[in-house]
């Protein structure tokens, strides 16, 4: 995949393949694509062939487009063919063979795939991580019943330090553990940075299903090893990241939906700017999904399940922010089509924003972290 998205940046051909149950219909729409290709001179190529030969003839293809009479293989097809960006053909393109919408939407789809896999040093930043101290940023990612801690040293902004260790929980100790060892290894860190899921507020952090009852972290850490701590919810940071190496999020929401889980939590941005809330609360949908899931336990794993909660969750966002994008990290609902659908029966799909789907966590959490120490270094430079 990763070459056939630099194939799309060095404008080289990008071949398409429709499939349907016997490539009769698609292979008509494919032929009008080929001409609408040519007369707006973009250098996409289209073929049809039968769903019983899709993974045969797949290897020679970029992307798949299914029919919408075959939609229902679409996660089969997706899952089996993880290489290649696979897309549902909207209902109205196929029935009126709309070209124009259909190749917009491969363009779109492929550049957001391309976003995706352009290495993190690659990325070009909004900020400026030029700063003459060692910080230590260290992000909680809880997926699927694993706790991932992922730690960085950035010195004088530059990321000289970057690991990873996975833990069975999450508690306080766990956190000293970690410190401990990086401690052990690498001295004069000036400062730490740290999200963790939870309301993150004055250095106190609360989420009780990991033990913390407002605990006083950052308090702690001073004690216990002379640093300042910045804490941060986790979310929040992946908002701040995104928004620092992407165009167009003044005004956005950040949804994360941990594999597994049934209530996710957002970051917002506001006018360019992370938006808090009273008391940092804003984004912590649990209270929501409890109302409106009574009865539906907290650890889920069918996909029509996370439909509806992230539907819901995302509805709330709409009617409450109206943000221009959502940004939806969840392994379970990666077909933004069929949230926008879902979103559309209860809200005038003109009100629906962009819709993107992320497959990519870490590398959005380090950078909105990194981003809120600048802040705080900015806003209290007496307290390094």
């Amino acid at each position: 995949m990763l070459k056939t998205l630099v194939s799309l940046k060095d404008k080289k051909a990008v071949r398409v393949v429709l499939s349907c149950s016997s490539a009769l219909t698609t292979s008509f729409f494919a032929q009008k694509l080929n001409e609408a290709a040519e007369v707006l001179n973009i250098d996409m190529s289209f073929n049809a062939v039968s769903i019983d030969r899709i993974y045969q003839e797949a290897q020679n293809y970029d992307v798949i487009l299914l029919a919408p009479q075959i939609a229902f293989q679409y996660g089969k097809v997706k899952e089996i063919l993880k290489d290649k960006l696979v897309l549902k053909i909207p209902a109205p393109c196929f029935g009126q063979y709309q070209t124009a919408p259909l190749i917009d939407l491969v363009r779109t789809e492929l550049k957001k795939k391309y976003d995706e896999a352009i290495p993190e040093e690659n990325l070009t930043y909004k900020t400026n991580f030029d700063n003459p101290y060692r910080i230590l940023v260290v992000c909680m990612i809880n997926h699927d019943g694993a706790n991932r801690f992922s730690y960085r040293i950035y010195d004088h902004g530059r990321k000289t330090l970057d690991k990873e260790v996975i833990k069975p929980t999450l508690c306080e100790q766990d956190i000293y553990d970690l410190f401990d060892y990086v401690f052990a290894r690498h001295h004069n860190i000036d400062l730490i940075g740290i999200a963790l899921p939870g309301v993150a507020y004055k250095g106190k952090i609360n989420e009780p299903s990991h033990g913390f009852f407002r605990t006083n972290l950052a308090e702690n850490i001073r004690e216990r090893y002379g640093k300042q701590l910045v804490l941060f919810n986790d979310v929040n940071a992946c908002a701040l990241g995104y928004s620092a190496t992407h165009d167009n999020c003044e005004n956005m929401v950040f949804h994360f939906q941990p594999m597994g889980f049934l209530i996710g939590g957002a970051g917002i941005i506001i006018d360019g700017k992370i938006h808090l809330g009273w008391m940092h609360t804003a984004g912590e949908t649990k209270p929501i999904v409890q109302m409106m899931f009574p009865d539906t336990p907290e650890i889920i794993y069918d996909p029509d399940a996370a439909l509806r909660t992230v539907t819901c969750q995302c509805l709330s966002y709409i009617a409450t922010i109206a943000p221009e994008k959502i940004v939806i990290y969840s392994s379970l609902t990666p077909d933004t089509e069929e949230l926008r659908k879902e979103l559309s029966r209860h809200v005038d799909s003109a009100y629906v924003p962009e819709l993107i789907h992320v497959r990519r966590i870490k590398r959005y959490m380090m950078i909105g972290m990194m981003i809120r120490c600048l802040q705080y270094l900015k806003a209290y430079p007496d307290k390094i």
